[in-house]
């Protein structure tokens, strides 16, 4: 009987020694990350090394699992810096100082030609999905973002 991947995984995360292997690999994040985020590092390097092994290229699988692993941790620090650094449009809107800059903010918006795009990419939007809902392509909405955004760096200054 042929095994899938996922008995794969569930047999291999029993295994005491590529358990060892994987935390060994993982250690250096353990300050940044948090245990779940390690975990879910395992699981994907993992998974991965059991859909993209193969012996014919000479590495030991650990050898696979281990940089698997340290890759996954790296990704998932990248995302996690990425959408920490990002503070929703009315985040503190109670804090007075930021009060004051966020209506002066808005008012600087609702002065530019594309202000509707612009408050869309504040809030999180991909450029992909702003060019949806505008129906354009994606280079014109970015040109257009970047260009709006420019000007509003110009009047706050």
């Amino acid at each position: 009987m042929k095994l899938t991947i996922n008995d794969k995984i569930e047999r291999d995360m029993k295994d005491e020694d590529l358990v060892r292997i994987m935390n060994k690999a993982s250690m250096s994040f353990s300050k940044q990350l948090s245990p779940d985020e390690i975990s879910t590092c395992h699981i994907n390097a993992m998974w991965k090394a059991h859909e993209h092994y193969d012996p014919k290229f000479g590495t030991l699988f650990l050898t696979y699992l281990y940089k698997g692993v340290q890759i996954e941790c790296i990704r998932e620090l990248k995302f996690k810096q990425k959408h920490q650094d990002f503070k929703p449009m009315h985040a503190n809107i109670y804090d007075k100082k930021e009060y004051g800059f966020r209506l002066e903010l808005e008012e600087e918006i609702d002065l530019l030609p594309n202000k509707e795009m612009v408050r869309d990419k504040l809030s999180g939007l991909s450029v992909k999905e702003i060019a949806e809902k505008f129906g354009l392509n994606r280079e014109t909405t970015r040109r257009k973002i970047k260009k709006s955004i420019a000007r509003l760096a110009m009047r706050l200054k």
